[in-house]
């Protein structure tokens, strides 16, 4: 009699969430749901966040809402604040806290009755009358005032003493869907968080539990201040580690009566945590597991098992391993499956060929790694958005807010040679069927194949020859350039200078409009010469006179109306805009875009400022007065010293701030503004005169006790600069190259990187890279410093 290794059912879930009824199959996990559970128990409000992927909500099914309940707790049924609105229902008074009740009321009714129904009260009429489903009865309002129990329960005190009312969990799982939810209804957030603490306040027996991707727990920063703990209570759980993952991978199977044999899960594990380092050819060994992969795999090998005779071990051997449970073969299979799934799907307009032409060339870079594809509004470089949330269903890709949008990439690395062989094969068997279609003289059985393959290959050739040679150089000098760049920022060898342009773009997006507005300004009250005086309209739109020297007041002042028009148009709140509007004349620019929320630094690695400050630097130059920089570093958690250059005899009266022994670090880098910062007006560059003056004083007494520039900033330009929004053809530059690049000689052949946006014409393109090059030694990179920002990202993060 032969034993059915499947008669029981697969022990293993795939490329699935762990439900509760599969709580028995999951493991190595063990330490963490014992930690998170002691955390909720002895905190109301926790929040849980790991990496994607790592196995957050099949901890919740299995283990965690399982002995909450154990412990006495009623556990509400798992819900999210994401979704859309069901037909009928055109408006709702928040969007998350809507599709957060129509999760949790399971008793079918009417959805446009929760439409104006406010969290605190809809939890209030949430109950079981049949004890099985939890269903919402609206209250009256003085029911509801009696539910709520009069002494405040403290957020993250003791657990309940047996007289008092049994507690029940709120679990929101995915909850970064507050932010990557229809940007329309951005201003819902603040009021979700209103809602639920109030809910809490109201009901001292709820406790609730906010699961989400790390990469998003920075943006709940600015939300913190709504909750009564402001989110102190937290719990991160670590990726999968190889011990974990030998529990996942033997105790299934161990439980199924099908063991692995001694060293076989040892060698599978090695096998699931090799992964390509950027720059290598070859695989390494890495230090953890991808859940996915590892479900997917042993799911795989599951499915391939033969039968054993009864009485026999049957376990699961080497030879078992590499036939049917080989690490490639498995994506493979899985990988083509799929996307014959997806293919399959009713309303998707994608075919077979198309998709895997865009799995090869636009998610697997010609080195061979993993690329990321930038996520539109409507597709994502030529595939509808409904294909590609079908393919992260699937668990073939993943999402990331980066760099002001959302980027689109495959799971893991271990994907990459299994989706390049698997659409080989399907090219070579395309292939085959059109030859078998000439053969046929052209059958129309076969019409389909071979015409869209002939097409395309005549397309793919036409081109192939033309673009082999460039793509290899590129490739090579882009890798080279990476790698050097990654290695000296982790020597702490890397100085970004940041340009006023590209500053203030990535604070209030709009310098150009800034600048010209005020020159219109300027050229309505002409100066005849210098001793003259001129009028322009001031913040409150009365008349007065500004004598030349002044002008650089004038200007500051303009800036502060044009951050506060900004803000306004962008519907700040009218009490903060009142607020500063009374404090106006005391008020710097600075200070006036940080009371209006400037810079924005929501979104984490998505931020290009917050990437910059989150970069290991220890210095920073800047030719901007602004101190948004150290506003991105303080947010990133660090401590930053600012200073700024005595480029003028005016400015020896103001001392430095600085400590004597005062070294730039990671934890307290220095800020340097090369052109004045706005607390002094005196020190600003901005006339043409004072470009000139700053070029001759900053250039003599280098090295000496006169030196008008700090020593630490002129040995910091010795290292490899990246300048950020720098145009050579303009005073900015053209100051700093000739003042302070240009002297500081101890370089080699490529001094950097000069960021700049594609100028218009093609010879101006030609010019400013050989400028740069023969003059500075940069090599210029023309794309917006949004997306060089995720190129430094990653390298940082790799």
């Amino acid at each position: 009699m032969m034993n059915n290794p499947n008669s029981g059912g697969n022990p293993y879930v795939g490329p699935r969430t762990f439900t509760y009824d599969q709580r028995h199959l999951f493991f190595g996990r063990q330490r963490e749901a014992r930690d998170l559970l002691a955390l909720v128990i002895s905190q109301r409000l926790v929040l849980f966040y790991a990496q994607s992927g790592a196995g957050k909500s099949s901890l919740i099914n299995t283990r965690l809402a399982p002995r909450l309940a154990e412990e006495g707790f009623t556990v509400l049924p798992v819900a999210r604040v994401g979704g859309s609105l069901p037909p009928g229902i055109d408006a709702v008074n928040n969007v998350f806290v809507y599709n957060l009740m129509l999760d949790l009321d399971q008793g079918g009714g009417d959805p446009g009755r929760l439409v104006n129904v406010k969290l605190p009260d809809f939890l209030a009429g949430l109950t079981q009358p049949d004890g099985h489903r939890w269903v919402y009865e609206a209250h009256p309002a003085t029911a509801v005032a009696a539910l709520a129990p009069q002494p405040a329960f403290p957020v993250g005190g003791d657990t309940i003493a047996e007289d008092e009312v049994a507690p029940r969990v709120l679990i929101i799982d995915q909850f970064e869907e507050i932010f990557t939810q229809p940007a329309s209804r951005r201003q819902d957030r603040e009021e979700f968080f209103r809602q639920l603490d109030q809910a809490m306040r109201e009901d001292p027996s709820l406790w609730v539990v906010l699961t989400l991707r790390e990469e998003y727990v920075a943006a709940l920063d600015p939300y913190a201040a709504l909750m009564s703990d402001k989110l102190r209570a937290r719990y991160y759980m670590q990726r999968l580690g190889t011990k974990a993952a030998l529990d996942a991978i033997r105790r299934p199977a161990e439980a199924a009566g099908r063991p692995f044999a001694p060293d076989v899960a040892e060698a599978l594990v090695k096998n699931l945590c090799q992964m390509r380092m950027p720059g290598q050819e070859a695989l390494v060994e890495g230090e953890y597991v991808e859940p996915v992969q590892l479900q997917v795999v042993c799911y795989q090998l599951w499915e391939g098992l033969a039968p054993v005779a009864a009485g026999q071990a049957g376990e699961i051997t080497f030879e078992d391993l590499a036939k049917a449970g080989d690490v490639d073969t498995a994506l493979t299979d899985f990988y083509n499956a799929a996307i014959g799934r997806v293919v399959a799907t009713p309303g998707l307009t994608v075919t077979e060929p198309e998709l895997r032409r865009w799995f090869s060339t636009r998610l697997i870079t010609p080195a061979g790694t993993r690329g990321i594809v930038f996520r539109g509004e409507t597709e994502t470089d030529g595939i509808p958005n409904a294909v590609i949330d079908r393919l992260q269903s699937e668990f073939l890709l993943r999402t990331e807010p980066r760099a002001g949008g959302e980027w689109v990439e495959l799971v893991h690395d271990r994907f990459i040679e299994p989706i390049l062989r698997a659409n080989q094969a399907q090219q070579s068997r395309l292939t085959l069927d059109a030859e078998a279609w000439e053969a046929s003289h052209r059958s129309e059985t076969l019409l389909y194949q071979g015409q869209k393959l002939k097409n395309a290959e005549a397309e793919l050739l036409k081109h192939r020859e033309r673009f082999s040679a460039i793509e290899t150089t590129f490739v090579a000098v882009s890798r080279r350039r990476q790698t050097r760049l990654q290695r000296r920022m982790r020597a702490g060898q890397v100085v970004p200078i940041i340009s006023d342009e590209a500053l203030v773009s990535m604070t209030l997006g709009d310098y150009a409009g800034m600048v010209e507005g005020y020159a219109d300004q300027v050229a309505k009250y002409p100066m005849p010469d210098k001793n003259n005086l001129f009028k322009v309209a001031n913040f409150h739109q009365r008349n007065y006179y500004l004598s030349d020297n002044e002008l650089k007041v004038d200007y500051l002042n303009w800036v502060k109306n044009y951050i506060y028009l900004t803000a306004e148009a962008a519907g700040r709140d009218k009490g903060t805009l009142d607020d500063v509007e009374q404090q106006w004349d005391n008020l710097q620019a600075s200070t006036v875009a940080n009371r209006l929320a400037y810079p924005n630094l929501e979104g984490g690695a998505d931020n290009p400022l917050r990437v910059l400050a989150n970069l290991p630097l220890r210095v920073y130059v800047t030719t901007s007065p602004y101190t948004f920089i150290e506003d991105a570093l303080k947010a990133a958690g660090k401590m930053p010293r600012t200073d700024f250059c005595r480029w003028s005899k005016l400015l020896d009266r103001i001392s430095s701030s600085l400590p004597p022994d005062y070294e730039p670090s990671l934890r307290e880098p220095l800020v340097y503004h090369l052109h004045g910062i706005d607390e002094y007006p005196d020190s600003l560059v901005l006339t043409e005169d004072d470009y000139l003056e700053f070029i001759v004083n900053v250039a003599v007494n280098q090295g000496s006790p006169g030196d008008r520039v700090l020593p630490v900033v002129r040995q910091a330009l010795i290292d490899y600069l990246i300048l950020l929004g720098f145009n050579p053809l303009d005073w900015p530059f053209r100051s700093v190259y000739s003042g302070l690049i240009k002297l500081s000689t101890q370089w080699g052949e490529e001094r950097g990187v000069s960021v700049l946006e594609p100028p218009a014409s093609q010879e101006e393109k030609l010019y400013l890279e050989s400028s740069l090059r023969r003059a500075a030694g940069f090599t210029v990179l023309w794309t917006s410093i949004q997306e060089y920002m995720q190129e430094l990202y990653q390298l940082a993060s790799t």
